[in-house]
C-alpha cells in the first residue's frame, strides 16, 4: 500500500468515525503535495455537501472533475451541490456536458433520471431511467439476485453479486447486496468492511446510505442510524423506500409520532404499500392510537388480503373483535395457494383466526388454528431443548456465589432494571407500572445484552458449527478483565441512552434476559432485576396464542413451552441462591388482587418512593411496544387470570410436560 492510499484509508475511517476534523486534516495533506489528487478533491466536496456548504463543495467537486474528466461520483455529487444550492439549471447542464463526453456512464443516467423526477420532468425523466437501464450490463443478473432474496434463497443472491463483482468490482448494487447478506448472517465486520468500501465510491447515493442506517441499527446504534436514513431522504426525497426506512429507525428509536409521519410521506408518493400501510398501523398502535392503528390495518388489507400479518397486527390489539365479515375473509383467503406460498402470512393468519374463534368461545376451533400457526412458524423457525440446557448447566457452573462475591462496585449513577422472565407473564405491566414514577423511564425489549451474548460466544462460525450449546459462553465471561467488564458496561448504558436521557432508572424488559443475569450483574453491578411470573398454563398457553416477530422459537410446541418453563424455573431458582436479595419477584395474578400492596413491594425493591402514580399505570401515554400495548392502557382486570380455561382438553401435552412446575412455580 502507497503512503497515499493509506492516508486515503485513514481519512475513510475518520469520517466513518464521524471525525469530520481529523479527516478534512488528512485530506488537506494529501493536497498539500499533490494539489490535483481527485480522491481527495471529491471526498472533500462530499464531506462539504452532507456539512450542506453546497458552494464549497461545488468547488472542491469541479476542481476533482478536471483532474478527472470521467470521475462519475464527481459529477453526481457537484449536481446535488448545485441543484441544492438552487442553481438547478447549472445542475442539469453540467450533468448533460458530463454525458455528452461519457455517454455510457449509467449511474450518471441513473442521477439525472431521479432529478428530472424530482423536478417532475417525468417524460424526460422516463428517457434517462430507461437509458441508465439499457446500460448496466448487470442489471438481469442484479434483478435475478433481488429475485431470489426475495423468495428466501440468499445462497443464489449471493452467488449472482459475486459473479458480478467478479467483472466490475465496483457494482455498487453488488456490493450493497452482499452487505446485505453479511447482515442477515449477523457478520457484521464483512457488512461493515463491503460497505466502506462502496462508501468511496458513492457516498451520497440513498440506497447505501440505507443500507448504513441498517447496519448501524444491528450495532445498536440508534443516532447515526438515524442519521444515515435522514440523509438517505435528503438526497432522494422522492424515494419511497427512503421514507419507508426513515419511518422504521425511527419507530425503533421510539419516535412514533415522527415515524408516522415519515410512512405517511412514503405512501403519499406509492399509495399501494400494503406493509408500509401495516407499518403505520404498528407506530400508531405503540402510540396509543388504536382506532388510527385499526384503520391502517384495515387498509393494508384492503391492498393485499392474503397480508396474514395485519390481520394478525388486528388480532394481537387484543381487544379488537372480528365480524362475520372479516371472518370470511380470513376463511376464504386461508384456503387459497397464493397465502399457502407465503409461509409467514399463512402462519399469522391461522393465528389471527384462532383469536376470532376464541372471541366466539368455539375452543375447538380456536385452537385447530392457533395449533396449525404454530406447526407452520416450526417449520422455518427451529428449537434446540438440548442447547439449552446445557446453556443453563454452563451457567449454573460458571456463576457460583464465589464469583459474585467479587463483584466490582457500581461505577455508574444510572440505574437500569431488568424486567425479565417469559413472555406473557405481565412484564409489560409492571414496565409500564415503573415507567409511570417520576425517576423512571421505560423503554422496550431492549436487544443489547444478546447481542454482546453473541459477541462472547465466539466468532459467527464458531457459532454455526457448534451444535450442543455456545462453545465459549459463558465461560468466556470470565476471562474478562474488571477494566472490560466495566468497559461493556459503560458500552451498554451508551448505547442505551437515547432511551432513558434525562432519568437515573431506566427499563430493560427484554424477557429473555433472564438467561444472562449472570453476566448482567458481572457489568452493570448497579442493575436491578425484577422476575414475573404467571401461572404456567395460563403463561405458556398465552405464549403459544402469540404469534411472536422473532426470538421466541421455543412457543411453537406445548411439550417444548413446558420443558421451557421448566428450564426458567431452573435457572431463576440459581440467580436466587447465588444472588441472594438481588432479584425481586412479581406474581401477576397477586399484582391483579393486591395491586397496591404489589406496587409498593416492587418500589421498595428498586429503591424508589411510592408515587400514586403508579396506580394510575394505566394514563401513562408513553410509546408501549409489545403485545400488551392495548391492555396496559386499562385499569387492571382479572379475566386473564383464566384465560386458559376452555381449552383444558387440548393442553394435556403442556399441562404433562410442566408436572411438578404446575405446583411449585411460586416457590
Amino acid at each position: 500500500m502507497s503512503e497515499l492510499e493509506g492516508l486515503f484509508n485513514k481519512a475513510i475511517e475518520l469520517a466513518g468515525q464521524r471525525d469530520l476534523i481529523g479527516a478534512e486534516q488528512i485530506l488537506n495533506q494529501i493536497l498539500s503535495s499533490q494539489p490535483d489528487e481527485p480522491n481527495a478533491l471529491r471526498m472533500l466536496g462530499s464531506m462539504k455537501l452532507a456539512d450542506k456548504d453546497f458552494v464549497l463543495a461545488a468547488d472542491y467537486l469541479q476542481k476533482a472533475l478536471q483532474a478527472a474528466p470521467d470521475f462519475a461520483i464527481a459529477q453526481i455529487e457537484l449536481t446535488q451541490a448545485l441543484h441544492l444550492s438552487g442553481d438547478t439549471t447549472e445542475a442539469l447542464s453540467s450533468m448533460r456536458a458530463f454525458l455528452d463526453s461519457n455517454p455510457g456512464n449509467l449511474l450518471v443516467w441513473q442521477a439525472l433520471a431521479n432529478l428530472l423526477f424530482e423536478l417532475g420532468d417525468l417524460k424526460q425523466g422516463n428517457v434517462a431511467a430507461q437509458r441508465s437501464v439499457e446500460l448496466d450490463p448487470f442489471y438481469e443478473q442484479t434483478r435475478g439476485a433481488i429475485e431470489a432474496l426475495n423468495s428466501g434463497n440468499p445462497k443464489d443472491a449471493e452467488d449472482i453479486f459475486r459473479k458480478i463483482l467478479v467483472q466490475d468490482n465496483n457494482h455498487i448494487h453488488a456490493l450493497v447486496g452482499l452487505a446485505s447478506l453479511a447482515m442477515d448472517r449477523e457478520i457484521l465486520g464483512d457488512a461493515e468492511r463491503l460497505l466502506r468500501r462502496v462508501s468511496v465510491i458513492a457516498p451520497n447515493f440513498s440506497h447505501v446510505q440505507r443500507a448504513w442506517s441498517r447496519l448501524y441499527m444491528k450495532q445498536s446504534r440508534f443516532e447515526p442510524a438515524e442519521g444515515a436514513a435522514k440523509q438517505a431522504v435528503r438526497v432522494s426525497p422522492e424515494s419511497a423506500e427512503c421514507w419507508t426506512s426513515l419511518g422504521t429507525i425511527l419507530a425503533w428509536g421510539l419516535k412514533n409520532r415522527e415515524a408516522a409521519d415519515a410512512f405517511a410521506n412514503s405512501l403519499k408518493l406509492e399509495p399501494n404499500q400494503p406493509r408500509v400501510q401495516m407499518s403505520l398501523g404498528h407506530v400508531l398502535k405503540a402510540a396509543g392510537d388504536f382506532d388510527g392503528s385499526i384503520a391502517a390495518y384495515k387498509k393494508s388489507l384492503e391492498l393485499d388480503n392474503y397480508l396474514g400479518e395485519a390481520w394478525w397486527s388486528l388480532a394481537d390489539l387484543k381487544t379488537y373483535r372480528f365480524d362475520q365479515s372479516d371472518l370470511k375473509q380470513m376463511l376464504k383467503a386461508s384456503d387459497e395457494t397464493e397465502i399457502k406460498e407465503r409461509a409467514r402470512d399463512h402462519a399469522s393468519l391461522n393465528f389471527a383466526l384462532g383469536k376470532a374463534y376464541e372471541d366466539l368461545k368455539d375452543h375447538s376451533k380456536s385452537f385447530q388454528f392457533y395449533a396449525l400457526g404454530n406447526k407452520l412458524r416450526s417449520q422455518f423457525e427451529s428449537f434446540n431443548l438440548d442447547r439449552l440446557r446445557t446453556q443453563i448447566s454452563k451457567s449454573k457452573e460458571v456463576y457460583t456465589d464465589q464469583i459474585f462475591r467479587s463483584e466490582p462496585a457500581p461505577s455508574n449513577p444510572i440505574v437500569p432494571i431488568f424486567v425479565l422472565g417469559l413472555p406473557r407473564s405481565g412484564s409489560t405491566l409492571v414496565d409500564q407500572i415503573l415507567a409511570s414514577h417520576s425517576q423512571v423511564q421505560g423503554t422496550m425489549e431492549l436487544p443489547h445484552i444478546l447481542s454482546y451474548v453473541r459477541e462472547l460466544g465466539g466468532t459467527v462460525e464458531e457459532r454455526l458449527e457448534d451444535t450442543t450449546g455456545n462453545s465459549k459462553y459463558p465461560s468466556s465471561v470470565l476471562q474478562l478483565s474488571d477494566e472490560e467488564r466495566r468497559a461493556l458496561g459503560e458500552r451498554y448504558l451508551k448505547e442505551t441512552e437515547n432511551y432513558h436521557l434525562g432519568s437515573p432508572y431506566f427499563v430493560d424488559k427484554m424477557p429473555n434476559n433472564f438467561l444472562h443475569i449472570g453476566l448482567i450483574s458481572q457489568i452493570l453491578p448497579q442493575a436491578i432485576f425484577v422476575d414475573t411470573r404467571r401461572h404456567p398454563v395460563a403463561c405458556c398457553f398465552s405464549i403459544f396464542k402469540q404469534n411472536f416477530a422473532r426470538g421466541q422459537s421455543f412457543s411453537y410446541d406445548l411439550e417444548i413451552l413446558g420443558k421451557y418453563y421448566e428450564c426458567y424455573l431452573d435457572l431463576m431458582e440459581h440467580w436466587k441462591t447465588v444472588l441472594p436479595g438481588r432479584l425481586h419477584r412479581v406474581i401477576y395474578e397477586d399484582m391483579v388482587d393486591d395491586t397496591e400492596q404489589q406496587i409498593r413491594d416492587l418500589l421498595k425493591h428498586c429503591g424508589l418512593e411510592f408515587e400514586e402514580s403508579c396506580l394510575a399505570f394505566y394514563e401513562n401515554d408513553r410509546v408501549v411496544r409489545t403485545a400488551s400495548a392495548q391492555q396496559v392502557r386499562k385499569p387492571i382486570y382479572d379475566t386473564a387470570k383464566q384465560a386458559w380455561q376452555g381449552f383444558e382438553d387440548y393442553l394435556e401435552p403442556l399441562t404433562e410436560s410442566l408436572g411438578s412446575a404446575i405446583d411449585g412455580w411460586r416457590s
